[in-house]
């Protein structure tokens, strides 16, 4: 991956890739961090991390991954098995 990222959509734990509003749209990589969540049945559900680049708005990437037939994120971010986050490269 070679473009810097300006911000990312989150795709979250559940949601489903041809609804526009099962993504949301964060600034920093603190802000998808922040997303994460603890269902208490299970401690690591990861969210799907797409990158917006220079050029692009977060609802232009929204509005291309609903049409896509089988959108891969860019990064899978997940708690780490001894605490602390993961971003996991795709």
């Amino acid at each position: 991956m070679s473009a810097r990222a300006i911000g990312y959509v989150v795709r979250l734990f559940g949601g489903y890739p041809d609804t526009a509003s099962d993504y949301i749209e964060c600034a920093t990589r603190a802000a998808v961090e922040a997303e994460l969540v603890d269902y208490g049945w299970r401690d690591n559900p990861a969210v799907w991390v797409y990158v917006v680049t220079k050029g692009q708005t977060a609802a232009e990437v929204i509005a291309a991954l609903v049409v896509d037939p089988d959108p891969y994120p860019d990064y899978f971010v997940e708690r780490g098995p001894r605490g602390g986050v993961r971003w996991v490269l795709a």
